[in-house]
Parts: C-alpha cells; structure tokens; sequence
C-alpha cells in the first residue's frame, strides 16, 4: 500500500471541537485559543517510528510512536496519558487514556489523497476536524 499517511496538513474545517474539549475538562481561556488556532501537523515515518510535529501559534508538539506499541503522550488538556494507534488500511485509531482520570480519548484518523479527518471522541461529545495536505 502507498503510503497516504505523510506529509504536511492544515485545519481547514471544524466542528464541535469546543465542546469537545469542554467535555475533556479545558478551561475557557485554553478553549478559547484552542478554537482560534490552525495547527499545521506534519506526519513523517523514519523507519518503522512515526514523527508527528503539531504547530500552532501557541507552539509545538513532538510525538514519536512506533504502530501498535503503547506509548506516553500528553492529552489536549495537558493530562498524561497512555496512546496507542493501530493501523487499519488507510485509517489510525489512537485511545487515550489518563493516568488520573476516567476521559478517555478515542481519535480516528481518515487518510485520503488531499486530506485527512480526525473523529475525535470523549465521553457523548464528538468533534469532527479536516486537515488538508499542503
């Protein structure tokens, strides 16, 4: 399979991720700039770990992973918590979940030629996000 996953992406669409993140437990101001930014995420694989950088006015994010293998991650509202993202086709699912609390995250990642969509999910709330390659 060709690989759909790398390469650079913008928000360009969302949707109910402010209640999403009221859901997860982040205060309004954090919501708020939250809500405002346009994260740029650059997905790069290097052998068989995963680099993902999230940029946003705020800063940025640096993640490794390795597919399958259970990893420490910190959480949109800056709680530590255990990820895990399994492949499946042109899809990734990644469960968060917190060391001191019960929210877990569950993220669905769709891959497609010009875009991806992230299904984001904790507790009934669900936020839908699109990132088009650049």
């Amino acid at each position: 399979m060709a690989d759909v996953f790398s390469g650079s992406y913008k928000l360009s669409k969302s949707d109910n991720f402010e209640e999403f993140l009221s859901e997860l437990g982040v205060g309004v101001i954090k919501r708020k700039l939250f809500q405002a930014a346009s994260p740029e995420i650059t997905l790069k694989k290097d052998v068989d770990e995963w680099h993902v950088t999230t940029k946003i006015a705020l800063g940025s994010k640096d993640t490794k992973f390795k597919m399958g293998e259970e990893f420490e991650d910190t959480s949109f509202n800056g709680d530590k918590v255990k990820s895990l993202i399994i492949q499946d086709g042109d899809k990734w699912t990644q469960v968060q979940t917190p060391f001191d609390s019960d929210k877990v995250t569950t993220i669905v990642r769709q891959f497609g030629e010009s875009q991806f969509t992230a299904i984001m999910t904790v507790g009934n709330v669900t936020a839908v996000r699109i990132f088009s390659r650049l």
